[in-house]
């Protein structure tokens, strides 16, 4: 009859423990560097030769002014909203001055329902050489919502060459 005494008050002390505990999501990291995707991306826009980290990247501008894309459901990549995209990949323009954008959308269809940029053009200076580009989403709460697909490339703007290796998304809650 003690153990059915003690029972609630367990019980209470769990589920005051368990509400507790902060309400955190890990974060969900998605990355390429292109090596594997040869064979899979059957589009012109891959080439080999001197990449970032490897033989294998990706040419956008010239023919194509966008890469292709990272592209993924938003409930596949979390059940709670993202608040924040944090992109890293590596670029490098073929002619200068080359300009371009790193793009973020959530499209229902072929509409954006939220569409955010990034200028790249101060990582265009150099002609040549590989770049780093490091930058972050915010995204507001009600931006877009489970159902509609997020994608993130990069668009040449002038249609100037540029290549693009080695790439990251990290969401986050």
């Amino acid at each position: 009859m003690k153990m059915f005494s003690r029972t609630p008050v367990f019980v209470f002390f769990m589920l005051f423990w368990a509400c507790s505990q902060p309400n955190e999501v890990p974060e969900m990291l998605f990355q390429t560097d292109f090596e594997s995707e040869a064979g899979w991306l059957t589009d012109d826009r891959m080439e080999k030769g001197d990449g970032h980290s490897g033989s294998w990247y990706i040419r956008t501008g010239d023919f194509v002014p966008y890469s292709p894309a990272f592209q993924l459901k938003a409930a596949l990549i979390s059940q709670r909203p993202i608040r924040k995209a944090e992109v890293v990949c590596w670029i490098r323009p073929k002619d200068v001055p080359a300009d371009g954008h790193l793009i973020f959308s959530a499209d229902a269809g072929t509409t954006s329902v939220y569409w955010k940029h990034k200028e790249l053009a101060g990582y265009l200076k150099e002609r040549g050489g590989w770049n780093e580009v490091t930058e972050t989403f915010e995204i507001p709460d009600g931006s877009f919502g489970p159902d509609n697909i997020i994608k993130i490339y990069v668009l040449s703007k002038n249609n100037k060459v540029i290549h693009v290796d080695d790439f990251s998304v990290r969401f986050s809650n």
